[in-house]
């Protein structure tokens, strides 16, 4: 008798979670967005927000599901459970994933919440189907890795190049330029803000769109693959308020901690980020926007001034991503743990 109800609380939670996890993704990488923008002083913080957030929405609501696609049916499968204990996965893939994140934030560690909620959703699952075989190693997480692996080195690669071209366009140019580039640079992190929009912002739209089709909410017809609208709305207006409470002090901390950012070095490294993430979205690969920003970054400052770049901040940086899918893999394994656990007291073990 009890079980409807549990299934009905367990997607109200789920929704509840994912809205949660699109305001953490804008309160981090919206700031990210915007970081080498007000850096470079060609916006204020508050329209560079709002730019931003425009470049989120189009790339939510025009761009392809090939990332949310991945997300929701390569990583994991969940056939052979029931309905309820596939939706406990899902939810504890998402509360894990948002705990993660919140611990990150609450230490002041840039954080990937793509590594988060895949080694949150792998502990989740392990847990809620006594079973490695349900995650899908080889094509599912071995495809995400490879995006995660190649998109910083990509990132870096054209950042590096990128600034290359435009110091060679540049270099009988006066500081007159610095006008004209401040206009490119609002360009390009538009364009940033919609591969954004593509790629992190439809991994929380997968996280969600996997428990409702495992709720039968939603279903696949045949090999197409389509978001409902509401869905998509609730997470951009998630992000949208995450990237509206996004701090001062992590904007700081990902724009200035790398080295101080001019114009071109802004611009080549906006221009290299957007393209290696547009890449990965056009092969259905979630990728960290913001390690890709900061590999960028770290690009541009080696094609500039090696020295200028503070490596001990890239140690710390490197240091979180090794942590970060190890520790959410155990924290969504925990989360998995006590769900089932409250759902044998509540359905008295017919879950």
């Amino acid at each position: 008798m009890l079980e409807p109800l549990w299934m009905q609380g367990q997607i109200g939670v789920v929704l509840l979670l994912g809205a949660a996890f699109g305001t953490l993704n804008g309160m981090n990488d919206g700031s990210v967005l915007v970081g080498t923008l007000c850096s470079s002083r060609a916006l204020t913080l508050a329209r560079a927000q709002w730019l931003a957030i425009a470049g989120i929405w189009l790339g939510i609501w025009l761009g392809a599901d090939a990332v949310s696609k991945t997300v929701c049916l390569d990583l994991v499968h969940l056939g052979g459970v029931s309905r309820s204990a596939a939706l406990t996965v899902w939810m504890s893939a998402l509360g894990g994933a948002l705990g993660w994140g919140w611990l990150a934030r609450r230490f002041s560690i840039p954080s990937s919440a793509t590594h988060s909620f895949i080694g949150a959703i792998c502990g989740a699952t392990m847990v809620g189907t006594w079973s490695l075989s349900a995650v899908n190693w080889a094509t599912g997480v071995g495809k995400v890795f490879l995006g995660l692996l190649f998109s910083p080195l990509m990132g870096g690669t054209l950042g590096f190049l990128a600034f290359r071209a435009l110091v060679l366009c540049l270099r009988r140019a006066n500081s007159s330029i610095f006008a004209r580039l401040r206009q490119a640079e609002r360009v390009a992190v538009l364009f940033q803000s919609i591969c954004y929009g593509l790629n992190d912002a439809h991994s929380v739209i997968g996280l969600v769109m996997g428990a409702c089709l495992s709720a039968q909410l939603t279903t696949l017809q045949g090999n197409q693959f389509q978001v409902p609208w509401p869905i998509k709305l609730m997470v951009a207006i998630s992000l949208t308020v995450g990237a509206l409470l996004g701090s001062r002090g992590m904007l700081q901390a990902v724009s200035r901690g790398l080295y101080l950012v001019r114009p071109p070095e802004a611009l080549a490294a906006q221009s290299a980020a957007a393209l290696a993430v547009f890449g990965a979205s056009f092969v259905g690969a979630p990728v960290s926007s913001s390690q890709v920003n900061s590999s960028a970054l770290i690009g541009v400052g080696g094609a500039w001034r090696p020295r200028h770049v503070r490596w001990r901040k890239v140690w710390s940086i490197m240091l979180t991503w090794v942590v970060t899918f190890p520790g959410a893999l155990c924290l969504g394994a925990l989360v998995c743990a006590l769900v089932r656990l409250l759902a044998y007291f509540i359905t008295g073990g017919s879950n």
